[in-house]
């Protein structure tokens, strides 16, 4: 057929075809499709006999999506990694695939709050329960371990009090008790921390925070085993949890640059935390790169940077939390972390807004905290606005 013949309608779906390259771009192509074209049913043959480099649906694979996985499985020394539409999307595809009916999970009592809700809310409903402790410390933990124990589950440092896990101790205690060990790793990122090393199965990332770095994009990200990754990948097909060509550009263009980045929120928020330390209106700084950290020990030998959180508690209570956040003039009062602008929020109001005073007490979450991400600003600028915010107290 002759396809300078076609109609008008027809010309405006179709073109004249894609062009061919002779060399490849730098930055990969945004495959924006949903299907994929075959020149036979031999080549469809080859991707239902697993030929990964056939693509069928973008709500399995796409080659702009698996691009960008590659970029997280390298910085997390995974085998492979899965891109999804957001860092709950990870949590929850990552929960599906690997718990059943009566099992149990075992967490570190320091979430983030959306993970507590969901451990809370909606994995019950299908008969998992999930046993929180303080994974500060596993003498003891193992009366939680028992046949019905699926799944360890931590953050370190974790959401938002920086508490620390040791992560040699928790994959040793998992080892011994049969379980997955799976972390949320978003607060120290690949750069500073890979979990992997010391023998966990699967690294979580929201990707809408350090990995993005430019609060424009929701994201999130798992790797780990081929064996592990294609257990999720059943689920992320499933429950479409994946994240789009577009959007992952974004995330691979904000991944090129997450070295530096940490590098700078690393050394900015060690400034921070410094200035805070020893200020007459500040109860306590929770930060692991000050040696006043309980477990600044630990963080240095298990963390190659501190990170960009820091924590800290005014005196005054919660009134005073909050006129000091109102009072930032170069910190922006929002919610999220890990973007290039600096962020204050208070805990108790945004990310575990709504857990019980039990809850909070556990965590060790006051009203009086505020969490900063600290961002790659001059120190001397955020240093100065947060002098201001104090002197208004």
């Amino acid at each position: 057929m002759d396809r300078n013949k076609n109609k008008p309608a027809t010309k405006a779906v179709h073109g004249r075809g894609r062009p061919k390259m002779e060399v490849q771009p730098v930055n990969p192509p945004i495959i924006q499709s949903t299907n994929f074209l075959y020149e036979s049913i031999g080549q469809y043959k080859r991707y239902l006999e697993g030929d990964k480099s056939v693509f069928i649906y973008s709500r399995y694979d796409n080659p702009t999506i698996m691009e960008v996985e590659g970029h997280v499985a390298d910085l997390e020394n995974a085998d492979r990694a899965l891109i999804f539409s957001s860092g709950m999307g990870a949590i929850s595809s990552t929960i599906m695939a690997l718990v059943k009916s009566g099992d149990t999970i075992l967490a570190g009592d320091t979430l983030y709050g959306g993970t507590v809700y969901f451990f809370r809310d909606v994995l019950p409903r299908f008969g998992v329960e999930t046993i929180y402790f303080d994974s500060r410390n596993f003498d003891g933990a193992e009366k939680y371990a028992d046949s019905r124990c699926r799944i360890l589950y931590i953050e370190t440092p974790a959401n938002p009090n920086l508490r620390l896990t040791d992560l040699k101790a928790a994959v040793k205690f998992a080892k011994a008790n049969g379980l997955f060990t799976i972390i949320d790793n978003t607060f120290a990122t690949p750069i500073n921390q890979n979990p992997l090393d010391y023998g966990f199965d699967l690294v979580i990332h929201s990707g809408s925070k350090y990995l993005s770095g430019s609060s424009d994009l929701v994201c999130g990200a798992v790797a780990g085993s081929d064996e592990l990754a294609q257990k999720i990948w059943d689920y992320r097909r499933l429950l479409g949890t994946n994240l789009d060509p577009s959007a992952s550009f974004l995330l691979l263009k904000g991944i090129k640059s997450l070295g530096v980045r940490v590098e700078r929120h690393n050394q900015n928020a060690m400034a921070v935390a410094k200035y805070f330390e020893n200020h007459p209106k500040i109860e306590k700084v929770h930060y692991p790169g000050l040696e006043s950290h309980p477990q600044h020990l630990l963080a240095a030998g298990q963390m190659r940077g501190f990170g960009g959180m820091v924590n800290i508690e005014l005196k005054g209570g919660q009134e005073s939390s909050e006129n000091f956040v109102d009072n930032l003039k170069v910190i922006l009062n929002t919610v999220s972390l890990g973007g290039v602008e600096s962020i204050a929020c208070i805990p108790v109001l945004t990310s575990q807004y709504g857990l019980s005073d039990e809850a909070l007490r556990e965590a060790g979450i006051t009203p009086s905290m505020v969490r900063l991400s600290i961002g790659i600003e001059d120190e001397d600028d955020l240093v100065a606005d947060i002098e201001q915010a104090l002197d208004t107290l």
